[in-house]
Formats: structure tokens, sequence, C-alpha cells
């Protein structure tokens, strides 16, 4: 009876954990529309926290892994070139030879799939860092939306500008722009600097 009820009390865990996990999904999809809803199961600053934290661990492992199978395929062609030498003398230890070659294999094939996995990982998780990062209404993301704001609307008005006002430029102008672009409104002061360009080139 007691170990019934402790299996139900488990999945009943588990049902818990995916719901909270569903809703807290649902609640970071559509936290622009739900601001005044209660808060989601789990917290995002602590989820993206702790993601960093494992994310920069399982990237540090990486050069580790890599060492620790150098280290491996070294070891093992010793091991091998032992055992061919063994085998040369004693034939019956070719079978012992050919199941550690087979052994070996399988296992570096295991250890390939693992490096692969935690290589998408955290590759994954540094791709959704960047991405809550530029989402998540902070200093660097705000400005960087100040930025571009400005950026679309100096577009706009260089575009009406230019449909207001036909304009044909010669290939003079355009190779004075280019040898010295204007950070703002064209002017005396940048005239003058583009005077002094030209005539220190000719």
């Amino acid at each position: 009876m007691k170990s019934k009820l402790e299996q139900e009390a488990m999945s009943a865990q588990a049902r818990l954990h995916r719901l909270q996990l569903s809703t807290t999904a649902h609640h970071w999809l559509h936290e622009h529309y739900l601001i005044g809803s209660p808060h989601p199961p789990i917290s995002r600053a602590v989820f993206m926290l702790e993601l960093r934290k494992t994310t920069s661990t399982l990237m540090a492992l990486q050069p580790k892994i890599k060492e620790a199978l150098d280290q491996q395929k070294t070891l093992i062609a010793s091991a091998e070139q032992r055992l061919k030498w063994a085998a040369g003398a004693n034939p019956a230890l070719s079978e012992v030879m050919s199941a550690f070659e087979s052994c070996v294999t399988s296992h570096k094939e295991k250890l390939t799939a693992e490096q692969n996995f935690a290589t998408f990982v955290a590759n994954m998780c540094s791709s959704v860092l960047q991405h809550e990062a530029l989402r998540t209404p902070t200093t660097e993301a705000l400005t960087n939306d100040s930025a571009f704001a400005r950026l679309v609307e100096e577009c706009e008005k260089s575009y009406y500008l230019g449909a207001k006002n036909k304009v044909n430029i010669t290939p003079a102008e355009e190779g004075l722009v280019a040898l010295l672009p204007p950070r703002k409104n064209i002017d005396m002061d940048w005239i003058n600097k583009a005077g002094e360009l030209i005539s220190g080139i000719y």
C-alpha cells in the first residue's frame, strides 16, 4: 500500500512539474499581454541565471573533454601496439585484441556522440541567452532599440527628402561624399574640410 502511494505521489509530482513548465512557457511567450497576471511558477531571472552558469560550465568543459580524448587516444594506441606484439608471440591473444578494438570503437562512438550533443546544447543555450538579452528590457537592449529606431527615422527622412527634391548628383559629387562622408548636414565646416582634403591630394 505504501509503495503504491509513493508511486502515485511521484507521478503527481511529475505531472505538476510538467504543468509548471507549460504554464511558465505560456506566460513567457505572452508576457506582454499578461502584465497583470500572477507570476509564473518558474522565475525568468532565476532560470536565466542558472542557464548562464550551466552554459559557462559546459563551454569551459569542452577543451578539457578534447584534451582527455587526446590522452585516451594515445593510451589506446600504446595498448594496441602492446597487444599486437603479444599476439605475434601468442596467437591466442588475437581474440583479446579483436575484443579490445571492438570495445574501443564502441566507446569512442559514444564519447563522440556525447561531445557533439554537448556542443549542440552549449550553442543552443548561447543563442537563447543572446535572444533573451535582446528582448528583455535591459539597459543594453533599450539602447540598441533606441539606436535602431533613430536609424529607421533617419532612413525615412532621407527617403522623403529624396522623393521631394529630385536632384541629380554628378560623379564628382559622389566622389566628394565618399572622400569625406558627412556625419551631419553638409555645411560650410564640411565644405572647408573637403577643400583641405582635395588641396592635400592635388
